[in-house]
This record gives C-alpha cells, sequence and structure tokens, in this order.
C-alpha cells in the first residue's frame, strides 16, 4: 500500500531535514547539536528497518490480511524505539522520582501496553487534543476526544484514563495597562516577519495573554493533576509560554452527590411529587359542583391543570397595559441572544479572530450592546408599581406598605430559591472539558454567597466573588421599589410641584454620573474588546451594577405610571401630530445602542464625550421607552399597540421573569457541556440563541407549574388578600379628587408586585 511507502519516505527525508537545520545553527546554539544528531540517527536507522521488514513480511504472504499483519509488526518495531528513547531520557531525568509511584507503574503498563498494541492504550493516545489546525485564524483549543478517553480501560478496570485540560498562554512583558483587541503589540513592520505568516499568527497574540489556549490531554488515571503537571512543566519547556493543568476528570465522577445536594435533590422531588398528586386527585375526583368549598379551591390553584389553563388564558380589561407584554418579551429575547456572545468562552472558538474582528461590525452592536436593555425593565417594573398603588391611593386614600413589599417578596422568592439550589445540583449532572472550569466559576462562590441573591444584595461589592451574576438586576430593583414610595407619595401629594422636583434631581444625577465618570477617567459601558475579561467583570460591579445608575429610569418609570393613570381620567389623547413621534424613540433608541460601537472602535474620543454619554444615555433611553409606552396605552389604536399589545406575547409575557432566571443558567450549562469547540460564525450564535431559548422556555413553564404558581396561590389564598393590622399609611390629595366610579372595582393588591 502506498501510504506505508509514503511514511518511510518521509522519516528518510527528516534525517535530510535535520543536516539542513544543524548546518544553519550559530555557535551559540551548539549545545542543541548532539542531542538533533541522536534524534536524526535514530529516525534514520528505523526507517531503514521498516523498509526491509515490510518487504520480508508481505512476500510470502498474501492474504488480505497481509499488510494489515506488516502494519501491526512494523508498529511494534517503532514502539520499542520509541519506548527505550523514552524511557532512557527519562532515566536521566530526576521526573521519575517526583512522579508518585502509581504514576510511574501506571505509566510503564501503558507504554508495555502501547508496544503490544492493547486497544485501551490506543483510545488513550487517539484521544488527545494535540495542536489545532487554524491557528493563524484564531484555533487555540483542541479538546481532543473527551468521551472516548475517559471511556478508555472500562473493560480493563486496572487501566482507566483520566481526562485533563491543559490551558496555555502567553506570558510577555508590556507598558498598558489595558489591553484592548485593536492594540498592535507585536509590530512587524520594517521586520524580516513582515510578509511572513507570523504578521497574522501575531496580530492578536496578545489576545492570549490574558486569555488561554486549551488543549486535552488524556492519561493513566493513577497520574493525578500534580503528576500531569509535572510532566507538563518538564516536556514543554517553550520560552513565554505557559502550561497549567486546569482540571481532570474521570469516568466515575457523574451523580456523585454531597449532603446538600441530597436534601435539595430530596426537596425538588417531594414538592414535584406532592404537585403531581394533587393535579390527579383534581383532575380524577373533582366536580363542578363542589368548586366553591375551601380544598377544591386548594386543589385548583395547585393543579397543574389549572395553572398551564390560566398561564394560556389572555385576561382584556380596561385597567390592562398590553403593550408592556410586547416590550418585556421582545427586550428578554434581546437580552438571551447577547449573552450568548457574553457568557460564551470566547478563546475556545474556532476561528476565535472572527469573534474579535466582528467587534468592530457596527451591525453586531446591536446584539451584543444590550446594556441598555435592562434599563427597560427598571421602566416597566416601576410603572407596573406605580400604576397599581396610583390607583390604590385614589380609590381608598391609604395603602399597606408591609403587605405590598411582603407581596413582592413571596412572588420573587419561590422561583429565587428554586434556582440557587438548582444551581448546587447542576456540577454533579454532567461533565466535559469545559464542566469543572464553568462550574467553579458560575457555581463555587454560591457557597459563601448564596446568601446575597435571597437578601436583594447581590449587586454590593464586597469581594470579586459573585454568584449567579444576573440576579443583580433583582436586587438593584428590589432597593429600587423600597424607595419609590417615597417618590410616589410625593408625587401623590403635590403632584406637579414633585414632578419637577423630581425631575431636576434627575437631571442633577444624570451631572453627578457624568461629573464622576470623567474625573475616575471610566469606560461610558462596558467595552466587549478588552483583552482581560476580568476586568470586564470588574467594570461592570463599578459602571453598571450600582443602583444609583439606574435611579433615572426608575424614575422615569414611576412618572410614567402617573401620566397613565391621569390619562384615563381625563380621557387624554396625543394630538395628531405626535403620532409618528415614536419612530424618534425609536431612532434615538438605536443611536445610542450604535455608540457602544464608537467606543468601541475608537477609544481616542474625548473623555467629556464619553463622560455625557456615560450620566445622559440612560435618561435619553428612558424618555424614549416611556413615550412608547405612553403613546400605546394612551391612545388606544395604531400599529405600534396592536403589535406590542399581541395575544402571542401575553401568555409568554408571564413567565418574563422565569426566563430571566433560568436562561443564564441554560446558557452557560450547555457552553459547559461542549465536546468541540464552536466555529465562530453569528449564524452559529443565532443556532445557540434559538436552542437557549427553547430549552428556557420549556424549564420556565416546568418551574412556573411546579414552584412559582402554586406558592403565590397559596400565599395568595392564606396570606396575601387578609387584612393586615399594621403597615397601613393615609395619604390625602389636594389635586387629586377621588374617582368615586372606581370604588366599586376590585383592585386587587397583588397585582402591585408585577415584575419585568
Amino acid at each position: 500500500m502506498k501510504s506505508l511507502a509514503e511514511i518511510i519516505l518521509i522519516f528518510l527525508s527528516l534525517t535530510t531535514t535535520i543536516d539542513n537545520v544543524v548546518g544553519t545553527i550559530d555557535a551559540t546554539e551548539i549545545s542543541l547539536i548532539e542531542p538533533i544528531n541522536d534524534l536524526k540517527d535514530q529516525i534514520f536507522k528505523t526507517a531503514q528497518l521498516l523498509v526491509q521488514d515490510y518487504s520480508k513480511l508481505t512476500e510470502n504472504d498474501t492474504t488480505i490480511l497481509s499488510n494489515w499483519k506488516a502494519y501491526s509488526r512494523i508498529l511494534s518495531k517503532i514502539n520499542y524505539v520509541l519506548f527505550d528513547m523514552i524511557s532512557e531520557a527519562l532515566m536521566d531525568s530526576d521526573l521519575v522520582d517526583s512522579l508518585s509511584d502509581g504514576c510511574v507503574k501506571s505509566l510503564t503498563d501503558f507504554s508495555i501496553a502501547l508496544v503490544q498494541q492493547e486497544s485501551w492504550s490506543y483510545q488513550i493516545i487517539d484521544s488527545n487534543g494535540f495542536l489545532s489546525s487554524g491557528l493563524l485564524k484564531g484555533s487555540f483549543a483542541n479538546f481532543g476526544d473527551f468521551d472516548e478517553c475517559i471511556g478508555a480501560g472500562l473493560d480493563h478496570k486496572d487501566h482507566l484514563a483520566r481526562y485533563c485540560l491543559i490551558n496555555y498562554h502567553i506570558d510577555f512583558e508590556t507598558n498598558q495597562t489595558n489591553l484592548f483587541a485593536q492594540d498592535l503589540i507585536f509590530n512587524t513592520t520594517g521586520t524580516i516577519l513582515e510578509r511572513t505568516f507570523f504578521t497574522e499568527l501575531l496580530r492578536y497574540a496578545h489576545f492570549f495573554k490574558a486569555r488561554q489556549g486549551r488543549s486535552g490531554l488524556c492519561v493513566p488515571s493513577a497520574c493525578t493533576k500534580d503528576d500531569v503537571q509535572l510532566l507538563i512543566d518538564n516536556v514543554l519547556r517553550i520560552d513565554k509560554l505557559i502550561f497549567n493543568v486546569s482540571s481532570c476528570q474521570t469516568n466515575d465522577g457523574l451523580y456523585r452527590f454531597s449532603l446538600l445536594q441530597i436534601i435539595i435533590l430530596c426537596l425538588f422531588v417531594a414538592i414535584s411529587l406532592i404537585i403531581i398528586a394533587l393535579t390527579i386527585i383534581e383532575f380524577t375526583f373533582h366536580s363542578d359542583d363542589d368548586v366553591k368549598s375551601r380544598s377544591s379551591i386548594l386543589l385548583r390553584k395547585l393543579s397543574i391543570k389549572q395553572n398551564f389553563q390560566s398561564l394560556l388564558t389572555i385576561e382584556r380589561s380596561a385597567d390592562q397595559l398590553s403593550s408592556i407584554n410586547g416590550i418585556r418579551l421582545l427586550t428578554m429575547f434581546w437580552l438571551v441572544y447577547s449573552h450568548v456572545y457574553l457568557l460564551s468562552v470566547k478563546e475556545t472558538f474556532r476561528s476565535s479572530t472572527r469573534f474579535i474582528e466582528s467587534l468592530f461590525d457596527f451591525k453586531v452592536h446591536l446584539i451584543i450592546n444590550a446594556w441598555p436593555a435592562v434599563d427597560i425593565f427598571f421602566i416597566l417594573s416601576a410603572l407596573l408599581h406605580s400604576y397599581h398603588v396610583f390607583q390604590l391611593l385614589r380609590v381608598k386614600e391609604e395603602i399597606n406598605v408591609l403587605r405590598i413589599v411582603c407581596n413582592r417578596i413571596a412572588r420573587l422568592w419561590p422561583s429565587l430559591w428554586f434556582i440557587v439550589g438548582l444551581v448546587f445540583v447542576i456540577p454533579s449532572f454532567g461533565r466535559g472539558p469545559l464542566w469543572p472550569e464553568i462550574m467553579s466559576q458560575q457555581v463555587s462562590s454560591c457557597y459563601d454567597h448564596w446568601w446575597k441573591v435571597v437578601t436583594f444584595t447581590a449587586n454590593f461589592r464586597y469581594d470579586n466573588n459573585y454568584c449567579q451574576i444576573h440576579t443583580w438586576y433583582l436586587s438593584a430593583d428590589f432597593q429600587l421599589f423600597l424607595l419609590s414610595f417615597i417618590f410616589i407619595f410625593l408625587i401623590f401629594k403635590y403632584h406637579k410641584r414633585a414632578i419637577l422636583m423630581l425631575s431636576l434631581s434627575n437631571l442633577i444625577l444624570s451631572c453627578c454620573v457624568t461629573i464622576y465618570f470623567y474625573l475616575k477617567k471610566l469606560h461610558p459601558t462596558i467595552l466587549f474588546t478588552q483583552i482581560d475579561e476580568k476586568k470586564i467583570y470588574d467594570e461592570i460591579f463599578t459602571i453598571y451594577m450600582p443602583t444609583y445608575l439606574h435611579l433615572s429610569p426608575y424614575l422615569i418609570g414611576i412618572f410614567t405610571g402617573y401620566f397613565i393613570v391621569i390619562s384615563r381620567e381625563t380621557s387624554f389623547r396625543f394630538p395628531k401630530a405626535l403620532n409618528y413621534l415614536w419612530l424618534l424613540s425609536i431612532l434615538s433608541m438605536l443611536t445610542i445602542i450604535l455608540f457602544g460601537y464608537f467606543f468601541t472602535s475608537y477609544p481616542q474620543i474625548p473623555v467629556i464625550i464619553q463622560s455625557l454619554y456615560a450620566g445622559f444615555h440612560r435618561l435619553l433611553w428612558s424618555v424614549s421607552v416611556a413615550f412608547i409606552i405612553l403613546y400605546c396605552e394612551i391612545n388606544h389604536n395604531g400599529f405600534v399597540r396592536d403589535f406590542l399589545g399581541h395575544k402571542i406575547f401575553a401568555s409568554l409575557s408571564k413567565l418574563s421573569y422565569l426566563i430571566y432566571l433560568v436562561h443564564f443558567v441554560i446558557t452557560w450549562t450547555r457552553f459547559a457541556n461542549a465536546r468541540q469547540p464552536l466555529i465562530f460564525s453569528h449564524s452559529t450564535m443565532f443556532n445557540e440563541f434559538i436552542i437557549n431559548l427553547f430549552y428556557t422556555i420549556c424549564v420556565s413553564i416546568v418551574v412556573y407549574l411546579i414552584v412559582e404558581a402554586p406558592f403565590s396561590n397559596i400565599y395568595s389564598l392564606y396570606v396575601g388578600k387578609r387584612e393586615w393590622p399594621i403597615g397601613n399609611f393615609s395619604l390625602r390629595s389636594k389635586f387629586l379628587a377621588k374617582n368615586r366610579t372606581l370604588k366599586d372595582r376590585k383592585i386587587d393588591q397583588e397585582e402591585s408586585v408585577e415584575m419585568s
């Protein structure tokens, strides 16, 4: 067969190549010549033996397996030669004394198995991830075959394998404290490298100073992580390249649970079985004649069937703000899409330079610059809260603040506790090359910081550790929710004077933010082009999570809720001349989003302009969103309101809170479970978005039926609707007369806890 002859010719040509290389070595590198010559002699002798043996082995054997028998015997000879070379090198070094006894024995058994051509040993060799193709395009990750590695030797329990992920990065000095993708650190202009492939290779090499390439290594399971690190340190001594064993996994790590995980799983199973059993009882034994009994009402409140029907039921009423459904859901989709880019391990992409270059495409910023999106949720949360509180105040001139706060907590806590519990049990249900690394990032800190999530203090920065970072929004929103009663009471009591005072305060706040960003020389928004991802998260804590930065959108939301209540009282309508002003609002929102492109591509933009953007973009964004909502809810017709208020959005909008909680977990779990690097393209990322969104909606429906709806219904039935003896706050407004026609309406105070 030609293939073997070609291999032998390559062996022979290698000796000529080595001779040529030796001839070019300087005197300063003379110490390299002797080992290179030894390697040349070994290759030459082995190649000669291969030629002789192949002819002898095939001339007298004409069966169909003749060539394969020859290959097997020749492979044994090659393995013997390699075994002798490696053994001699190990004996001359101190490595054997440093390795554990078990590792030395397993490596010896592994070498003998290679010579004897045992299947498990070749599975270990075959599953290794060596240098990846596409290096010039940024493909610095090769995971090998994870499942083949951990499955090797399962038929020989004494010869199991261990999969280790090796991280590596470039170590070099630079006088820049913050590295950006557009920086040209290795400038080859005017050097001998200018027209070589090194120019392309080094263009984004600084990306891997803070980021890391990854390669899979499969070794016998008796070798520990420390043993593997010793082997790597002794074998891979490459200047400016740092290698680190990130994690090691074996086949016995799956479905092993700690005591905490067992308790959480038992709670999940018990709650699920109870809800399913009650659903069966309600479905089987319930009769329509008994709908008013207390037990029947409780069964219906806990029944999966009834809660699913409630989820699909679309109620229409005069007080309903239908346009909010579309705005809330579309914003949530945008956020889920952007998180596909944000949460991915960028350096594990195949062709990762495409990802870097895409950051300078203004169209991409329509997707990834979703930082203003969360302010829409602040607006909607404030709007719904203020809208219902203003209605209650107009009817009763009093509200029970304690009751409203408890209602909000009861609305948020069941699903939030479920997510915290889910995060603790997920690590034992999966594995993959990146699984330990991502689980460590997302789960480890939760053991110490889970309480921040459920006490709504997750946006307070105690240290660099965070548990489920996306829950910062719930914390900031709850803090503003508590503060909002002051603003609502002021507006209800003093009407226009309070509106003017709070509007002026909003402008002053924006000016203060501008000055703060200018003095601290902070970036105006989160820049994806920063090389060090740790610094990105540092900036998220500094310029994105603080509650005061989102006070402006929250105030705008309160104003919007108040204006809607007033407009429905006075039957106010926008003049026809303003009918298309919503287009200007959308244009201003697009401008704010695309400014992220300019700050990314042109970092030399004056600091004062960047600071002005940081101080005022949330205010302008909030006013634009508020006008669209006002236009839809005050003018009860038009294409925009019909679209945003479509019934398609209504049911899914009820799941928006759960979608927000769940999508983060789904996204990083899928990335952690990946067996091979993703080939980066925007179509690939869109496919990831669709898959993540589908899984998120499915899981959200299950959590809604098993956790959120039953617990909320129980609270509403036994606690929420009862009269509370404490917490009442009376307030009269000399500007707003009572609307007596509203007295007969049943305004459910539970609605005041509606969340975005």
